[in-house]
């Protein structure tokens, strides 16, 4: 099984969002998604991500946390990429001003992956103060370290 330390990069980071939109967020998020090996076909990944972006059903994982994520067409696995807005950004869908995004998007042929990957996140964002660490990371490289427990 993938774990996500498997699918997260420094260059899969974004410290400086600063969009209000959720269209042009996820976009952004995609264009780091790209950079990964799993993604296969960037035109069909970013349709596919970016048409889950226009329902108005988004899954926020905890106070300020926000997860664009859905299987789509155009990976061979799951890929992982992040977004922290420089200040807490207010989304008419959000319960709670956003500060973080983590887009998770598994291919068709990889639901367990992608799965286990949803719910590693998750669990790694309820723990301990690992939130708060995120939030201060200087750096993409710290920030990676901080989200997979290294």
């Amino acid at each position: 099984m993938i774990t996500l330390r498997e699918t997260i990069s420094p260059a899969q980071v974004r410290l400086d969002l600063a969009t209000a939109d959720t269209r042009e967020a996820v976009s952004q998020l995609a264009d780091l998604a790209i950079l990964a090996e799993p993604v296969s076909d960037p035109q069909l990944f970013r349709e596919g991500i970016l048409a889950k972006a226009d329902t108005k059903r988004q899954t926020e994982i905890a106070p300020g946390i926000w997860l664009p994520h859905g299987r789509v067409k155009g990976v061979n696995g799951v890929v992982v990429s992040v977004g922290r807005w420089i200040e807490p950004t207010a989304f008419p869908w959000a319960t709670d001003p956003i500060r973080l995004a983590f887009l998770v998007a598994g291919g068709r042929g990889a639901l367990k992956d992608y799965q286990g990957v949803v719910g590693e996140l998750a669990r790694r964002l309820h723990e301990g103060n690992r939130m708060a660490t995120l939030l201060d990371a200087p750096d993409p490289e710290t920030f990676v370290a901080a989200l997979v427990g290294e």
